[in-house]
Order: structure tokens, then sequence, then C-alpha cells
């Protein structure tokens, strides 16, 4: 049904129109609409030809709750203009993507598209200067890091998260995703290829297309495709533009590391949405066996598992398949395993001093939680069934 809902062109519109007619929970549908990101466009579909399907009362909450999603929208355009502003009064040039400009570029319309928090990128040399920035306009970071933490964090991660009593939380990146999933677009080259984009009639300034939908599959890999809703991302980012030069994106995809994320991406879209991928790119991904088996690992979960509940051991799983060579594939494992992150000097606070501790707290708080914690759960549960059965 959510997939009727999304898909793109115009004959999606009688497959949803017998989707709709076989609908039995409407409540359902709804909630799952909301957690897979893509309640703007139930409401867009109901509204243009529920009327005479969905049950009055429902489509009025739907309305309503439409309203509300489309003013929370409005008022995160109004923030990110207020940051951008104020960045650009201090000569920092800040892209943001994904958020309410992604919804823009790709659906046209910035009630199109769900999200919580708000995106922007910067060179690299600048984050401590945006940091000290935001400090002193009020937003305060996440997380209290040591100067040994930070230096780390800045190496091996990705975005500082800035939160605020009035406003939206805010993640100000210096590079796309962790060093580990693919170095994805170069940061810098894809600040410098930014194009200016209308945003309630305030111009600003968005990824380049190629770079918006090399960014949408690494994002969508970061999250293992867990959501109708970024697949939804990708369909509508091949949608946005006429043409795409093909041949150039699967040599850059290459060249990042990303050939097999990228490939994944474009099939899901093609395969769930409808998305216009062209045959030749279609062969390349039936010719990859890894491609295909991830696809249909999405495919197969999309609706049965949350993201949030994939386990350490099956979310790296799929980031090894995902990884196009050997090399980058013990990278991933090795980093994974055993270099620090935030979770661990969350849990364990330690001095600088100490921090060579954390190469053995890692693997040790992994392996808890993801071998003996669930394995002592199964056992609990096993004793549990035997209880109920020698009870009867």
């Amino acid at each position: 049904m959510l997939a009727a809902v999304q898909a793109l062109g115009k004959s999606s519109r009688d497959g949803l129109e017998e989707a709709l007619g076989q609908v039995k929970d409407w409540n359902f549908l709804l909630h799952t609409a909301i957690a897979h990101g893509v309640f703007p466009n139930l409401d867009h579909w109901l509204l243009d030809i529920g009327p005479d399907i969905a049950p009055r009362e429902f489509l009025h909450e739907v309305r309503g709750l439409y309203k509300v999603h489309a003013r929370y929208n409005l008022m995160k355009v109004s923030e990110l203009i207020a940051v951008l502003n104020l960045l650009e009064s201090c000569n920092i040039t800040a892209v943001p993507y994904k958020g309410p400009v992604l919804a823009q570029v790709a659906c046209g319309d910035i009630a199109l598209r769900q999200f919580v928090d708000l995106d922007i990128l910067v060179n690299r040399n600048d984050i401590t200067w945006v940091k000290d920035i935001l400090i002193a306009k009020g937003f305060k970071p996440r997380y209290s890091l040591t100067e040994k933490q930070e230096r780390m964090h800045l190496k091996n991660a990705v975005e500082f998260t800035f939160e605020h009593p009035r406003r939206t939380m805010l993640d100000v990146h210096w590079r796309f995703a962790a060093p580990y999933l693919g170095s994805g677009p170069d940061p810098e080259e894809a600040i410098a290829r930014r194009v200016p984009v209308q945003v309630l009639g305030k111009t600003v300034y968005s990824l380049h297309p190629e770079d918006n939908l090399l960014m949408l599959c690494q994002h969508g890999t970061f999250h293992a495709w867990s959501k109708l809703g970024v697949v939804s991302d990708v369909a509508h980012m091949l949608q946005s533009q006429a043409s795409w030069d093909w041949s150039g994106l699967l040599e850059r995809a290459g060249r990042y590391g990303l050939r097999r994320q990228f490939l994944l991406g474009v099939s899901l879209a093609h395969e769930l949405l409808r998305a216009p991928v062209p045959m030749e790119v279609i062969r390349e991904v039936d010719a990859d066996s890894s491609v295909v088996n991830l696809r249909r690992r999405v495919m197969r979960n999309l609706f049965v598992i949350r993201g949030e509940d994939l386990g350490f051991v099956d979310i790296t799983s799929f980031y090894l398949q995902s990884r196009d060579c050997f090399k980058d594939k013990l990278a991933l494992v090795f980093t994974r395993l055993f270099i620090p992150s935030v979770e661990d000097w969350r849990r364990v606070p330690l001095p600088d001093s100490c921090y060579w501790l954390y190469y053995l707290i890692r693997p040790l708080r992994l392996g808890l939680q993801g071998l003996v914690l669930p394995l002592l759960r199964r056992v609990q549960s096993l004793f549990r069934v035997k209880a109920v059965h020698n009870h009867h």
C-alpha cells in the first residue's frame, strides 16, 4: 500500500485506488506511513482520490495532521535560513542538505517530506569556528567531549549535533558519512559545486544533483534502507532531473567506494517506486550478486524489521556486503570493532590520560551488547516457555 502511495508515474493511480480499496485498518496505515517517513504523500493521494474510498473521520484526521506537519516544516525553514544568515555574516559557507531543501529540490514542495533535524555541510577547517559561533547564539553541543575525544571525533565521525531550547536540533557536518562506509562525495568539492535553489522566496544553496543522489544512496545504506522514506528520497531525486550522466555517476561512485551502495539505492527506487533508471544500469545491478542479495534483503525486511531493531552484527553484515572491495571490508570491521565513538565515551567517561582503555572497552561493550545480552534474553525466553509448558 505505502509503495503504491510513493510510486511515481501516471500508472500508479490505478494501483493506488485498488490498494486503498483493500485497506482494513486505516489507523495502522497512518501510523506506518508516519513511521516510514511518507506521511505527506499519503495525505496528498488521499486528498485526490481518498474521499470516495477512505472513511470521512480518517480523512479529517489525516488532513489535520498534515496541517501541523506543514506548519512544522515552515518553521524549520525559517530556523534554517536564520542559521545560514548567521554563518554567512561570519564569512562561512554552509550548504544545507536533506531536510526542507531536499524536499524543495526533489519534490518541489517543502511540505512533501518528513524530517526531524536540520543538516548543513561546512568545510572541515571551519568547524571549530562554527561551533564557537553557534554556542555564542545559545546552541549547546549534545555531547561534552574532552580535548582528545574531540580530536578523534573530528578524525573518525561526521558531525557535531547542537541543541537549542527553542529551536530544532542542528547537525553540522564536515563529511557525509563515516569513512568505513566509503569516502562519499568530497565535502570541499561538494561545497564548491553547490547550486542555488529558491525556498520560500529566499535563495539558498543545495548540493549539486549528482552529489545529492550519491549522498542519498550512502545515507540510505547507513540506515540499511529500513524505511520507505529513504528509498522515496532517491526516487524523487531521480525524477527531479530530465536526464542524468549515468556513466559519470557510476565512475564517481566507483571512485568513492560507493558503487554497490549507488546501484542498490537506484535499483530499490526503480523496483519499489518505479523511478526512471535505464536498463543498462539495471543490468549492472543484476550482474552484481551482492547488490541483488542486499536488495532482496531490504525488500524482505522493509515492513517487518525496524532499523533500530537491527543489532550490531546484522547492521555490520549489511555494511560489509555493501562495500566494493576486500580492503574496504577489512577497514570497516576494524573500525566498527575497535575505534571508540561517542557511545563509548558517554557510557564510560575517562580522562584523556586513560584514553587507551577505550580500545579495550569498545570490543568488550559490543560483545556484551551484541552477543551476551541477546543470548541471555534468548535463554530467559526458553525458560519462560518451559515454565508455562510445565504449568499446563
